[in-house]
């Protein structure tokens, strides 16, 4: 620290100020009062031709001005040197031999302007800029001891100006501001303060003409530490808009404001100090003069960059002219290495002294500012602490296109745990703290006061990067000697970023590009263009009339606040062609930028795109915000700007982003991007359009799809079409119906479409610029990617295909095609998902992963589940005329961008053969325009002994007649001649109820309804027509007394009663076959009871039903008998009531007897039976009451078998039987949810210490069965009884369980995690569960009482060893 006293003797004069000294009069006098509006002062003059010695010389213009005018003084010549000059520079011009001083007011007391010396040019000469003074007065004083040589002198000239703006002010708080100046104005205002006062000024967010472009010739606002304007004393140059308010401090109570530009600027008086900064001492009441000065803060550090000036007054009159400044003789300077000696002692009433220090940090609220590339901060406690409070204020300084990195070497902060993670509600009122302020307001870890360490604010690692947009201020607060200081390290570095750019084409980049970008990133990119011709001078353009184009843009760039007063340039017309402005096209080639899982609103990273942009409250139209790794949609600006914004946090980051712009003619060029969540697309082309071929975007801010409407258009086909895709280009999806490649005009129109994702790309293309027109409406539907696709082929893709993109997707495609068809699936290409295993399993955490299910929901049964790179997978065929794909991208930057995938489906149908109770078939694409030829053949299965009945809701099977072929050679339906009993039709207009009919178009007739001979029925159909379609549904009937009545079998959802009569079916059928799918509610169990079964030479033994020798009734779980296992089989004649209990809501029942075998009674019945719905108890949601009958083998499985059980499913079921048998289980399948045959073998887990009472007969102990699932068999009628087995892990032969007694429980505890799946693998062919066989041996545990109980064997097996055990009751 640097620190001089300065002492000055003022002499005691007594003359007044209108007296002139006697030891200056002369013959050749100087000075004089003036009152001239203008005038000149030169010296010498013919008047005084020499200086000579010990000249004085005063000046006092003052002329009445009203307040309205002020001074303005120039200087053409200034020389004041001298041979015996002996200038101090530290001392400026106080002790010079010549000095001219300049007052603002008309007397030696009015405020200083400036004292000046040496010659013109020097730093201490005489500004060259006009000097201007507050009013119509001012005060000149020439002073001069020794000779000055012959070719010295000043010359000033000076005149009164309207008062405008600049002035001179007065007082300790204040504001100045200009608003509507004139080009090429130049002010000056001069500000004083009470002498102990340093000046604390507020720039506020101020609007130049270059904007945030820094042209200092164009526009300049400077602020100077003084009264002089002065480039070594300036403390803030401004030369572009700020949007943030700026804070400068001066070092002496006064200040000078010089600029060029509209500006709005405040000054405060500085908070006040400890102790004083100068001010005048003077005598008491009583007369007594006495007291202590002492340096600001004094017994702590004093601060940095000061000047004081006290003035000690201890005359009894204040009468003097001279006096109260600096610039009397020295009494001495001092310093550490040069104290005072003695006492000082001046010469007369008056001292003044100056205390100086400069500007390296110390004590209590210092501040710093810097501004070289790099540099250490340290705080004055570093790294010993002190009990003196501090707080510093360290300011980081860079240019706007530079980022300022800061690491913490060592932080001395004293906090706890318990302080800085518990004691939060404190944390507030602690002075100790680290503080830091810059970049955006956004970038929490940069704004933000640290009072512990946290990242990012660890030493001696951590650092902080942000964007010099605004200075970095760190903060640094202590309050006792705990703290040990700080000691940060920073460095400015150029990323190039941000900028102005004008002119017909460029590049930008994000910060650091092509490496990645730094964090607390925010720049603005401001790009401009001018203007292009019109109208008859179009052609020269091309030629000279290009320079002129030039020369008016460079002309417009030099008007102040360019570009804003642009516009008014738009008609402006020479040599008769006018200007209109050109248009700015914004194009990504590169993009990669933070985007967050599930989250959509880029709140980390991106870009957002503005016509102007001041800052985030002030701006122009909004194009959109951008992030993640899909390239943004090309951007034309709606004028000649177009500006940028870049932000990014503290995290993670990625390449950034590159683009390309131009300038362009908006007749030639009509691409458009649309960002809102609505809007309307108007689509004109006339003949001033040079373009025939226009792109537009549509991207909506969400992963939300988009809803198109066409209200109305004018395109004839053959001159051009607009081609609509599902996605970000044309190498997206096309939709499906529409003409050729996804196209739409006059002769092929549309309405509405939705698209599938948040992307929509339209092409239109014309043979030539007629005045064609589409009006189109687009608006956001609120649902994710994915929707319906129905049309008889299509594509689908994820949608940022083909681009990358790193968001978050949850989408779902249900594909339905026409009733009766099938549909095949076919992945084109997929992307490298990186989800697999080393195995190549997508475990259900996989981030990403393709779903192929078979039904209209995603939880369908899974075909085929891809999560890595696959090459050319097979095609996936449906089971039904639904399908749904689900596509999974976990998003975020970690898991990098993907393209996803495209695919493509067809509808398939032909041999496609049909079963149930009742259906419907529709030609392929129904409805739609189809334009591939369509040859189908489907075939009707119904069961035995029932006939088929078909009913055509729609037919329009149409053909192009002609007298050479047959009619419906090649559109038509045809029905299997011997298959069909009865047609009824349409013919000729009439209805005809048998007709010979069995091929059908429309000029032979159109069919109502067909009955069938038996059970089968086949139906094709050929068409080349588009426009071709039917609609038939078909069920099961019977015929009775010539009616038609529903069949055998059917879907029952309510309890019913059930009949069948032998007369009802089918007389020449040798078999008859029912099959009812019985669904209950949730909550309830069906219970299926036979009243009456009546059949001839019933077994026993049943086969499975499967069997060609089966007679019987079979019970399925669920809705269908494709697990291929009954629960129960019945194959003897039920005489008195039997009953079936569901283990779920569900169940299946099929009866099928061979004709000969019916045994019917007088009322032609041989089956009733009876459905009732139970409500099941607690705990009996899966699972039952199950009775086993002497010689009964019973068959239970797991849900959903063979097909894979939910995760975590529990089923119990409670098995009984008569007491002189035992249960014997057969386990012939367990399959757990996770096992493949391509993963290795589990091993058996078996505890080697007994320690935690693990049963060691048994295969696997309980805590595996939290993690794999299990099926248990327990010895008796609860699980607290004596536990017999235990498996965990797939078996590979069947397991034999035996109980003791006639009660056994079965439990199964389903895996708690979902189904792992091979990626690309067919999952139709894997069994997933159990299947568990139930019967019975003889033998048992009886308990003898006091009363005489009976029990009887009647038959078991002769290979059968039946042991009963009998034991008293209580042994």
């Amino acid at each position: 620290m640097v620190s001089e006293f300065l002492a000055a003797m003022v002499s005691p004069h007594t003359e007044t100020i209108n007296s002139y000294p006697q030891q200056i009069r002369s013959t050749y006098r100087c000075g004089g009062h003036i009152n001239n509006a203008t005038g000149v002062i030169k010296y010498p003059d013919w008047m005084w031709f020499y200086y000579g010695r010990n000249k004085s010389c005063e000046w006092v213009i003052s002329v009445d001005d009203n307040n309205n005018k002020f001074i303005e003084m120039n200087f053409t010549r200034f020389n004041l040197s001298s041979e015996s000059s002996s200038e101090t520079g530290s001392l400026s011009c106080l002790s010079a031999d010549s000095k001219l001083t300049l007052r603002d007011g008309a007397s030696s007391n009015s405020p200083l302007i400036g004292i000046y010396c040496g010659q013109d040019g020097s730093n201490k000469a005489v500004p060259t800029s006009p000097i201007h003074f507050s009013s119509g007065n001012a005060y000149i004083l020439f002073q001069s001891s020794n000779d000055i040589l012959i070719n010295s002198g000043f010359t000033i000239q000076w005149s009164m100006v309207e008062k405008m703006c600049g002035g001179r002010l007065y007082g300790n708080e204040g504001s100045i501001s200009l608003y509507e100046y004139e080009p090429n104005i130049k002010c000056q205002w001069h500000v004083n303060a009470d002498p102990q006062m340093h000046i604390e000024i507020t720039v506020d967010p101020i609007q130049l003409g270059s904007g945030v472009n820094r042209n200092c010739s164009l526009n300049s606002l400077e602020i100077f530490d003084g009264l002089q304007i002065d480039q070594d004393i300036r403390i803030m140059h401004l030369c572009s808009s700020e949007t943030y308010p700026i804070l400068a401090r001066t070092t002496l109570p006064n200040f000078s404001v010089y600029f060029t530009s509209a500006f709005h600027t405040s000054f405060d008086d500085h908070n006040q100090l400890d102790k004083d900064c100068g001010g005048m001492i003077s005598t008491d009441a009583n007369g007594i003069f006495s007291g202590i000065i002492q340096s600001p803060n004094y017994g702590f550090n004093y601060f940095p960059s000061l000047d004081c000036l006290w003035l000690l007054d201890a005359s009894f009159s204040h009468n003097f002219k001279d006096g109260g400044d600096a610039s009397k003789p020295i009494l001495g300077k001092y310093c550490n290495d040069r104290r005072p000696a003695a006492a000082i002692v001046s010469t007369g009433p008056k001292m003044v002294i100056q205390f100086h220090s400069d500007d390296s940090v110390s004590g209590k609220a210092c501040e710093k500012h810097f501004t070289s590339r790099n540099g250490t901060i340290q705080s004055p406690n570093y790294p010993s602490g002190t009990s003196i409070p501090l707080k510093c204020t360290y300011v980081i300084i860079a240019e706007r296109t530079k980022a300022i990195r800061v690491k913490f070497n060592y932080i001395g902060l004293n906090f706890t745990i318990r302080s800085c993670f518990y004691e939060i509600g404190n944390q507030d009122k602690s002075q100790d703290y680290v503080e830091f302020v810059g970049g955006h307001d956004s970038h929490s870890h940069v704004n933000k006061r640290y009072r512990c360490q946290r990242y990012p604010f660890v030493a001696p690692e951590g650092e902080i990067v942000t964007s010099a947009y605004r200075p970095l201020r760190i903060i640094y607060s202590s309050s006792s000697i705990e703290n040990k200081g700080i000691l940060f390290y920073y460095e400015q570095m150029d990323v190039g970023c941000g900028g102005v750019f004008e002119g017909e084409s460029g590049k930008i980049t994000s910060p650091n590009f092509p490496d990645n970008y730094l964090s607390h990133m925010y720049y603005f990119h401001k790009l401009y263009t001018c203007c292009y011709g019109t109208g008859e001078g179009d052609a020269a353009l091309s030629g000279n009339t290009t320079d002129l184009v030039h020369g008016l843009n460079n002309r417009l760039r030099t008007m102040p606040r360019f570009p804003q007063y642009i516009e008014y340039m738009m008609k402006l017309t020479v040599t008769e062609v006018s200007f209109q402005l050109k248009r700015i096209l914004l194009n990504f080639d590169v993009f990669e930028l933070e985007v967050v899982p599930n989250r959509e609103d880029c709140a980390y990273d991106g870009i957002e795109i503005y016509d102007s942009y001041k800052n985030d409250h002030e701006f122009g139209h909004f194009y959109g915000r951008f992030c993640g790794a899909l390239q943004p949609p090309s951007v034309l600006s709606n004028g000649n700007q177009l500006t940028l914004v870049f932000k990014s946090d503290r995290s993670v980051s990625g390449q950034g982003f590159s683009a390309n712009w131009k300038a362009v003619n908006i007749k030639n060029e009509c691409d458009r991007s649309y960002t809102a969540v609505s809007g309307k697309i108007q689509i004109k082309v006339d003949k001033e359009h040079k373009s025939t071929d226009c792109n537009y975007h549509i991207a909506l801010p969400t992963m939300k799809r988009i809803l198109l409407k066409i209200e109305n258009f004018s395109l004839p086909c053959e001159e051009g079409t607009l081609m609509i895709r599902n996605g970000v280009n044309e190498q997206s999806p096309a939709f499906s119906g529409l003409f050729r490649d996804s196209e739409i005009c006059d002769e092929h129109p549309v309405e509405e479409l939705r698209s599938q994702g948040n992307r929509l790309f339209l092409r239109l293309k014309t043979l030539n610029t007629n005045n064609y027109y589409f009006n189109i409406i687009y608006e956001q539907v609120d649902s994710n990617c994915g929707g319906l696709l129905n049309g008889i082929s299509g594509a689908l893709s994820a949608p940022q295909y083909p681009l990358k993109d790193s968001r978050t997707l949850n989408c779902d495609w249900h594909i339905a095609v026409a009733y009766g068809n099938r549909i095949v699936f076919t992945i084109t290409s997929i992307d490298d998902l990186n989800s697999a295993d080393h195995d190549g399993f997508c475990s259900s955490f996989a981030p990403n992963y393709i779903d192929i299910a078979d039904g209209p929901i995603a939880k369908s049964l899974i075909l085929r589940r891809y999560c890595k790179k696959e090459v050319s997978p097979p095609s996936v065929n449906s089971e039904t005329n639904e399908m749904t794909i689900r596509y999974r991208q976990h998003g975020g930057s970690h898991f990098g961008s993907l393209f996803g995938f495209i695919a493509h489906y067809k509808t398939v149908c032909y041999n496609i053969h049909l079963s149930g109770y009742h259906g419907m078939i529709q030609s392929p694409g129904y409805l739609q325009r189809v334009y591939e030829n369509r040859f189908c053949k489907w075939t009707i299965h119904a069961t035995q002994g029932n006939r088929i009945r078909l009913t055509f809701h729609l037919f329009r099977i149409s053909e192009k007649k002609s007298p050479f072929t047959p009619l419906c050679l090649s559109n038509y339906l045809e029905l299997e001649m011997n298959s069909v009993e009865n047609v009824t039709a349409v013919i000729d207009g009439k209805p005809i109820s048998n007709t010979t009919e069995r091929k059908f178009c429309d000029e032979i007739g159109v069919p109502l309804t067909v009955l069938s001979k038996n059970n089968l029925l086949q139906i094709t159909f050929a068409s080349n027509n588009p426009e071709n379609h039917f609609w038939l549904s078909w069920s099961i009937v019977v015929v009775k007394w010539n009616a038609t009545l529903a069949g055998c079998g059917g879907i029952l959802l309510s309890e019913t009663d059930i009949e069948i009569r032998i007369a009802d079916l089918i007389a020449t059928s040798t078999a008859y076959e029912c099959i009812w799918t019985i669904t209950s509610p949730l909550e309830k169990s069906v219970q299926f009871t036979i009243d009456e079964f009546a059949i001839f030479n019933g077994s026993a033994d049943c086969p499975s039903d499967h069997d060609e020798q089966f007679n019987g009734i079979a019970f399925y779980s669920g809705l269908s008998n494709k697990s291929g296992i009954a629960q129960q089989i019945i194959c003897t004649s039920v005489s008195s009531t039997m009953s079936y209990m569901s283990n779920s809501n569900e169940l299946f029942v099929k009866l099928l007897v061979q004709q000969y075998l019916i045994k019917h009674d007088s009322n032609n019945r041989f089956f009733r039976a009876k459905v009732r719905f139970i409500t099941r108890k607690a705990g009996e949601e899966c699972g039952s009451m199950i009775n086993v009958q002497i010689g009964q083998t019973l068959t239970i499985h797991s849900p959903n078998y063979p097909n894979p059980y939910s995760k975590s499913i529990a089923c119990i079921w409670h098995i009984n039987t008569a007491i002189t048998h035992i249960l014997q289980f057969n386990l012939t399948h367990y399959t757990t949810l996770g096992h493949h045959p391509r993963k290795l073998q589990q091993y058996t887990w078996r505890p080697k210490n007994s320690a935690y009472n693990y049963q060691n007969n048994i295969t696997c102990q309980n805590p595996v069965t939290f993690i794999e699932g299990s099926i248990s068999f327990y010895d008796g009628n609860s699980t607290t009884s004596e536990l017999l087995e235990r498996l965990c892990h797939t078996i590979t032969e069947p397991q034999i369980i035996t109980t003791t007694s006639n009660q056994a429980i079965v439990l199964f505890q389903g895996a708690p995690y979902e189904r792992a799946y091979l990626s690309g693998d067919d999952e139709t062919v894997h069994v997933i569960g159990f299947m568990l066989s139930i019967s019975l041996r003889c033998g048992g545990s009886l308990i003898a009482s006091t009363r005489m109980k009976t029990f009887q064997l009647h038959t078991f097996a002769d290979d059968d060893e039946c042991k009963i055990a009998i034991r008293a009751d209580g042994k």
